[in-house]
């Protein structure tokens, strides 16, 4: 494992070479490399990534979502701010919702410059109206 985060300087965590790492590179692409590393370091043997490709997934029945894109992304955006979800998993709300074309852009959050809080938008604009803003707090994971 060292010799695959050697380009790092010493002194870094591990949490810390991985957020590095996301900011350059896909993290499923870097998630895939390591375990096909780790795999071939423990086992001697090798395997083809391709085999492994989203192309199982395509055939997969998509969530039928009655709603419209922007409340899909607002729902997703309620459950991480109410510390329900950790991340916003943009690309499997694509994958697996229909009406999520676009997702990943109403999605992108800008940073409110006084407080840092992420805004998005692309969904709270002065015509929307919220429809998932009274889910409760997570208070279990706290």
């Amino acid at each position: 494992m060292e010799e695959q985060v050697s380009i790092f300087k010493e002194g870094f965590s591990i949490t810390q070479k991985e957020e590095a790492l996301n900011e350059i590179f896909d993290y499923e692409i870097i998630k895939a490399w390591f375990l096909k590393k780790y795999f071939i370091r423990l086992t001697g043997e090798s395997f083809d990534l391709e085999e492994f490709s989203n192309e199982e997934t395509s055939d997969i029945q998509k969530i039928e979502w009655n709603g419209t894109q922007k409340e899909l992304a607002e729902l997703f955006v309620e459950l991480h701010r109410k510390k329900w979800i950790d991340e916003i998993p943009t690309k499997l709300i694509k994958q697996y919702f229909t009406k999520s074309n676009t997702i990943e852009q109403v999605l992108k959050p800008t940073q409110d410059s006084k407080t840092k809080e992420n805004i998005y938008e692309g969904i709270y604009t002065s015509k929307y109206k919220t429809r998932f803003d009274l889910i409760r707090q997570n208070t279990k994971n706290q």
